[in-house]
């Protein structure tokens, strides 16, 4: 129910915490525990008080099914349908956004599938029907498509972008200037890998104008050495640095291993392109010829 803006750190839309909790208590709750029966009425909450201390600040994620699903937006439909005293008419226009992460390995490494990723995500996830998906008047979806350059060596290599060349394939491909910070954001868009002034990291979105027109949003080329410190890792403090204290040398001593494992794999670089099913599916012939 927000929406934050592309260049600016305020939200474009913030519809009153009054109208979540109406969307939560008088539609999404009693719909939820009309779709479960004895023995799963136990887990559902009663309102969205109960949710929040539940929760305590955190975001509850809770598997559904696909028919649990579409019984779901039938019963949405239905409470909104034959409501005579809330006024859930405003509410007769929903959709759902659905997130899909961490399916990388899901489709790598399985030539023997075909050589369209699509065909192969398909094989892997059935449940995907990338046909629906791909029709705009079904809904948007937008895909991230990655292409790696892994090195095979006898020794462990690792790879790293050259941010000139980089800088240049940006710039050609339009997308808003590369730069240290988002300055309406304050986050980070180029990453320098260590002290090395040319070899690193960018990251930049498409301005709104052209994003619309050509349905791509956003571009990274990143190293894929920032697997190796992906996560809860925790770096010291300064304090703890300055007063050379147990918990810096703990949390030195775990980076330094990290790294010593790392030696034994090589490490190449990506290039991910977040656009629409559509021009995903465009791209994809003329990515091939070019890799």
């Amino acid at each position: 129910m927000t929406h934050k803006q592309q260049d600016s750190p305020y939200f474009a839309t913030q519809i009153p915490l009054l109208v979540h909790d109406h969307w939560f208590d008088f539609i999404l709750q009693p719909a939820i525990k009309k779709i479960y029966g004895r023995g799963s009425k136990e887990y559902v909450n009663h309102s969205s008080q109960e949710y929040k201390a539940r929760a305590a600040g955190r975001t509850e994620t809770h598997l559904v099914d696909r028919i649990k699903l579409q019984e779901l937006q039938d019963q949405i439909h239905t409470i909104i349908r034959e409501d005579e005293d809330e006024d859930l008419s405003i509410f007769g226009s929903f959709f759902f956004i659905m997130d899909i992460r961490g399916i990388k390995l899901t489709n790598k490494d399985r030539d023997h599938l075909g050589n369209d990723p699509f065909e192969v995500l398909a094989d892997v996830i059935p449940a995907l029907d990338f046909d629906y998906m791909s029709k705009p008047e079904n809904g948007e979806c937008v895909i991230d498509l990655g292409i790696s350059a892994s090195p095979e060596a006898d020794e462990p290599m690792i790879g790293l972008w050259n941010l000139i060349q980089v800088d240049a394939s940006f710039a050609k491909a339009a997308t808003n200037t590369p730069r240290l910070f988002n300055a309406a954001t304050n986050t980070p868009r180029l990453f320098n890998v260590g002290t090395l002034a040319d070899y690193g990291a960018v990251s930049e979105e498409y301005p709104i104008d052209r994003a619309s027109v050509i349905q791509m949003r956003y571009r990274m080329a990143y190293n894929l050495i920032f697997e190796i410190v992906r996560g809860n890792i925790q770096f010291p403090e300064n304090s703890d640095a300055y007063a050379a204290n147990g918990t810096f040398h703990a949390r030195i001593n775990q980076i330094i291993n990290l790294y010593r494992d790392a030696k034994q794999s090589s490490y190449g670089v990506r290039d991910e392109l977040r656009a629409s099913i559509q021009t995903v599916k465009a791209l994809l012939p003329i990515a091939k010829e070019k890799v």
